[in-house]
This record gives structure tokens, C-alpha cells and sequence, in this order.
């Protein structure tokens, strides 16, 4: 008996890995879930979770994290026109790892926004003097020339920035040069 079980579930992982890769399996099971068939639903996501887990897994680290991209992933596919979509898995793997970038530059531009001094997010050892002579270089810039700065610096795009700070997408660029300008000019005395 141990050993019909054995093969039984062989063919069941078999018959598994065939519809994964089966692509217009999918799009039946997307179209009934959207039907609301519950167990289509459930068999959509026993398919894809556990590679989209690993994904996220491999990006994150993090159980808890990767779990929530897993189910996201899933959700937002389950909500999308199906009709622009011609690889499924593909398609579904690459929201999944995006929103997984999504989530370590969140993680690696974390702010100080309380007066917008410098953290070490990426957990960067900064020497001592060396904080200070940077923080007086910060000093020495105008309040919004120090915010152009520090939010190139985390990795904010132009775009982000300019909004932040409130002014117009020329002056973010001015104020940022001018800034860059400034603050290495300082740093080198």
C-alpha cells in the first residue's frame, strides 16, 4: 500500500508540474475564479504560490514578506484583463520580483525624516568624524538644497523628490546641483 501511495502521488506532482506549465489551463481557472468559483481560486493559488513564495523568498529573506508578495501577486493577476497577458506564469513572476524590488528600495532609502539627517539604512559603518563632517557639510546647505541632496542620495528619482520638497521639477534640479556643488566644495576643505 506505502508504495501505491508513493506512485500516486508521483503522478499527482506530475500531472501538477504539466498544468503549471499549461498555460490555457490557467486562463480557465483565472475565468472561472473571476466567475467566482471558489475552487478555481484555491487551485490557482496551490499552483502558483509555492514558486512565487521562492521568488520572493530569494529577494526578501523574510517568511513573513515573501508570503504577503506570494498572495499579492495572485491577487493582482486574479484582478487583471486577462487578454493582454500571454504568459501567465511568466507574467505573475515578474509582478512578483518587481514588487520585491519594490520593497528592498523601500527598505534601503529609509529617512530620517524628523529633521532629515543622516542614517545609515543600509547599515553602512560611518566613522565618527566622518558623521560630523558630513552632518556640518549638510549644515551649511539651505533647507531644501539638503533635501535634494539626502533624497538623491536614498534613491528617490526626480520625479518623487520635487513633490516632497515642493518645488517645480527645474528648481529640484538646480537646487540639486547646487547642492552637489556646495556640499563637495565644503567637504574638501
Amino acid at each position: 500500500m506505502p508504495i501505491i501511495n508513493a506512485i500516486i502521488k508521483e503522478i499527482e506532482g506530475i500531472k501538477f508540474k504539466i498544468m503549471i506549465n499549461d498555460n490555457e489551463y490557467l486562463i480557465e481557472l483565472l475565468r472561472k475564479a473571476h466567475q467566482g468559483d471558489n475552487q478555481a481560486i484555491e487551485i490557482v493559488v496551490d499552483m502558483l504560490y509555492p514558486r512565487l513564495y521562492k521568488i520572493a523568498y530569494q529577494y526578501l529573506r523574510d517568511k513573513m514578506l515573501s508570503e504577503d508578495v506570494a498572495f499579492e501577486s495572485i491577487y493582482k493577476l486574479m484582478s487583471s484583463n486577462l487578454k493582454n497577458i500571454r504568459n501567465i506564469n511568466g507574467w505573475v513572476s515578474v509582478i512578483a520580483k518587481n514588487r520585491c524590488l519594490d520593497i528592498i528600495k523601500r527598505r534601503n532609502r529609509e529617512i530620517c525624516k524628523d529633521d532629515m539627517s543622516i542614517c545609515a539604512a543600509d547599515n553602512t559603518h560611518i566613522d565618527y568624524i566622518e558623521k560630523l563632517h558630513i552632518e556640518q557639510c549638510l549644515a551649511s546647505l539651505s533647507s531644501k538644497e539638503r533635501q535634494m541632496l539626502l533624497l538623491n542620495y536614498y534613491g528617490y528619482t526626480m520625479k518623487e523628490s520635487v513633490k516632497l520638497v515642493g518645488v517645480t521639477t527645474a528648481q529640484g534640479r538646480r537646487l540639486l546641483r547646487k547642492a552637489q556643488e556646495n556640499f563637495k566644495k565644503n567637504y574638501e576643505k
